[in-house]
């Protein structure tokens, strides 16, 4: 719950600065009143606090919504590279900053990828994230294939392609 992960940081601050830790609590015991909230699948999420609307999303949602991320893109870019999801945040038609996370790839998944490829077989990473993301994320597993920005309700399509697909036959 994104909340209660802001609201954990909010009480380790509060160690450091009560002024700071008191500030930051009215602001998240606040984000527990949101309305409108929707998920946008492929995407991202919005909602209402208040009287102000708020994105929380990636590039292709930023667009769709024409909000402009520009004083960002190299750190997005940088992000992306190291293999991190990044989402872009907005109130309103401004950008008021971005979230990057990464998931740790687990040491059995790299030994599996490892061991498929030494039995003949073809890996191919299919993922939502964006192919900069994917392209790292999938350099550190060791697979070499990668389609990137599929929407879940796309995956299962793609998995029927890849097993149609043969080599021999073109």
């Amino acid at each position: 719950n994104l909340i209660k992960v802001y609201y954990y940081n909010a009480l380790v601050k509060k160690k450091i600065n009560k002024k700071i830790w008191l500030k930051q609590y009215n602001f998240f015991e606040r984000l527990r009143k949101i309305n409108k909230f929707k998920v946008l699948r492929g995407r991202g999420l919005e909602g209402k606090i208040g009287k102000r609307n708020f994105l929380i999303g990636n590039r292709t949602l930023m667009n769709e919504k024409k909000i402009s991320f520009k004083g960002l893109e190299k750190e997005i870019k940088d992000w992306e590279q190291e293999g991190k999801t990044t989402m872009i945040v907005a109130e309103g038609n401004k950008v008021i900053g971005a979230i990057a996370v990464a998931d740790a790839l687990k040491e059995d998944s790299m030994q599996a990828i490892t061991a498929l490829k030494k039995r003949g077989y073809r890996t191919v990473m299919i993922t939502g994230d964006n192919e900069t993301t994917a392209k790292a994320i999938a350099s550190h597993a060791g697979i070499t294939e990668v389609i990137a920005n599929v929407l879940p309700e796309e995956k299962a399509n793609k998995i029927k392609e890849l097993q149609n697909y043969s080599p021999e036959a073109s």
